[in-house]
């Protein structure tokens, strides 16, 4: 069972075309719909009312905004799944029940918090997020995180900043209703729906500068008073600083940069140990030279952290052009045997021991391993996080197992 909420604020321009043809393509047995209707005139109130069962209405006499309205209909729902659409939006001629059907497939997995036909990305985060003009969402994650955040007037922001929370609680959101087109060569928009765009929000005074301050609120929610990480870049003369670009697109933007130039060959621990030493953050990131990072890597490390009882969390990289290697969930026992975390991982100020300086190869291991003896673990992102070129190695196969043999007995009956 379904329950659809349509929050409305305008005439029967929209909501009637809306209503019929969810009445054409819907199982009416297998749904509620559930019309909030905010600032409307009676022939609304009327309306909906004549439709009869399973179509009801929850009525305001001023105009609540979007997240408002949505949230009072949500609170009024009794199902599982709960559709958000606008009532500028048609369903096309399609089999009856597609829409539902192709909504409530990606919830065939447990993690799925969100779905819906239409993806973009915040100019602002850079953040993908599904544009809530029609999508379904889990009363499981609704129990988790809550309702719509309502300082958002009508106007923009409310359905990304709902995606990034419902991400940042560990639930995926899915794009659905596309499909690869053969003669095109190209993935196409398969949804059976006619969205007007706006035409809701057109009739609301001074939509402009109400999208204007949800703007603010959402930069003000997401980008201010967030806590410095500090990023420690080892180099040596001549190396390039690839990963400064990439670094500096990041979506989160409270980084302050450390690089420390190896003039006398000391090695990488020993120019980490500076870093650490001179950060300034509440958070460490190790970024080597040639690492290309995506622009979200630091928001979704951070936010892997946070929302972790752990010390550090980390990613899979690459290669350019090959597979992505190292994409594994945290196993003490694991750990142990090998190393599978990149020493380019995001750790909590307070819980790095320093690098063992000694050790000219697997010194990110040595310090896992150091974390993991004092009970400080790692939380695996679930992406990958950054690229690099093919690297030339350096080291022989001899000198690669003389320092993996060092860092092994130094652990070997202690852990």
């Amino acid at each position: 069972m379904i329950s659809i909420v349509i929050p409305t604020c305008s005439n029967l321009d929209n909501l009637r075309p809306c209503i019929e043809s969810i009445s054409q393509y819907t199982d009416l047995s297998k749904i509620e719909v559930i019309v909030v209707a905010n600032g409307c005139s009676n022939e609304v109130y009327s309306y909906v009312n004549s439709q009869g069962p399973p179509f009801r209405i929850i009525s305001f006499p001023n105009q609540l905004g979007y997240a408002k309205s949505v949230n009072e209909g949500i609170r009024n729902s009794v199902h599982d799944h709960i559709i958000l659409l606008n009532d500028d939006t048609i369903l096309l001629n399609q089999p009856k029940n597609l829409w539902i059907e192709l909504l409530k497939q990606p919830f065939n997995d447990p993690n799925v918090g969100i779905s819906g036909p239409h993806k973009l990305r915040c100019p602002i985060s850079n953040f993908p997020f599904l544009v809530f003009f029609c999508v379904m969402i889990g009363r499981n994650l609704k129990n988790s995180i809550g309702l719509l955040d309502e300082s958002y007037l009508t106007g923009g922001y409310e359905d990304a900043d709902y995606c990034i929370r419902a991400e940042n609680a560990g639930f995926k959101i899915v794009k659905v209703g596309e499909q690869y087109d053969r003669n095109l060569n190209k993935i196409i928009p398969i949804f059976p729906i006619y969205h007007r765009g706006e035409a809701t929000v057109n009739n609301i005074q001074d939509w402009d500068k109400i999208f204007e301050s949800n703007k603010k609120i959402f930069f003000k929610k997401y980008y201010l008073n967030k806590p410095l990480i500090s990023v420690v870049i080892p180099c040596r003369i001549g190396d390039k600083l690839d990963c400064i670009e990439s670094l500096q697109k990041q979506t989160y933007k409270n980084l302050e940069f450390i690089v420390i130039n190896d003039f006398n060959r000391r090695g990488a621990g020993y120019c980490r140990n500076i870093g650490i030493k001179q950060a300034r953050g509440e958070f460490v990131l190790f970024s080597d030279t040639d690492l290309i990072w995506y622009n979200d890597s630091i928001e979704i490390l951070y936010n892997t952290l946070i929302n972790s009882k752990c010390s550090y969390s980390y990613g899979g990289f690459s290669n350019k052009g090959k597979p992505v290697m190292f994409m594994k969930e945290f196993n003490n026992i694991d750990l142990l045997r090998s190393n599978y975390i990149t020493v380019n991982s995001l750790v909590k100020k307070k819980d790095i021991p320093l690098f063992d300086e000694s050790l000219e190869m697997f010194e990110d291991w040595d310090l896992w391993l150091t974390m993991l003896r004092e009970g400080r673990t790692g939380k695996f992102c679930g992406k990958e996080v950054f690229y690099t070129y093919d690297r030339v190695g350096t080291s022989s196969r001899s000198d690669s197992d003389y320092w993996l043999n060092k860092v092994q007995s130094k652990y070997r009956g202690k852990l």
